[in-house]
């Protein structure tokens, strides 16, 4: 993730990939987009070559373009970040995300002042090929996403492994901020 990249995720608040991981998380928009203009295409043809059919595929051709936008919408939002309200700092937080990608075995893949990036093997009976968790850090708080692996096999769906990547996330940082405020003198 590029300074760039990261610059605008803070201000659109939502998760900037690279080109490749672009086509890779949209790959399914594109697939059926393929399908619908295969179908305008061969309706057009046999138009031209006055066979009856014409454009009888024509309402196949809408219904798979409307379909095509759904899934642009779906795989937008899941690009959107959540995000947490904490008093725990940096430093507190980078020691939970590190305890956390322990505990999974998962891999943390960049660490630095301005993001944290994890990746998730998880096994081949488990549902997945694998998430990518992206912690953005702010003044007051964080920005968590958790999105299927852009760089593994093309995914639609995480069987709700992301949203248990997040709240994984939520809960630890809930806890230990409790445990902070506990702590605290009066």
């Amino acid at each position: 993730m590029t300074r760039e990249q990261i610059k605008l995720s803070l201000q659109k608040n939502k998760l900037q990939l690279s080109q490749w991981d672009k086509l890779s998380h949209f790959a399914i928009v594109g697939y059926i987009l393929f399908i619908s203009f295969l179908m305008l295409f061969f309706s057009i043809k046999d138009l031209i070559n006055d066979k009856a059919k014409g454009f009888n595929d024509l309402p196949l051709f809408f219904i798979s373009l409307l379909l095509a936008l759904l899934f642009y919408k779906v795989q937008s939002n899941k690009l959107v970040f959540k995000r947490i309200g904490t008093r725990l700092s940096q430093k507190q937080i980078t020691e939970i995300i590190n305890q956390i990608s322990h505990q999974n075995k998962w891999e943390i893949v960049r660490q630095n002042r301005d993001v944290i990036i994890v990746k998730t093997h998880p096994h081949f009976t488990s549902g997945s090929w694998g998430e990518q968790i992206t912690v953005l850090f702010k003044k007051d708080g964080i920005l968590v996403n958790s999105i299927c692996d852009p760089e593994k096999r093309i995914s639609v769906v995480s069987m709700g492994r992301n949203k248990m990547n997040v709240k994984k996330l939520i809960d630890e940082i809930e806890i230990s901020e409790k445990n902070f405020t506990s702590t605290m003198p009066s």
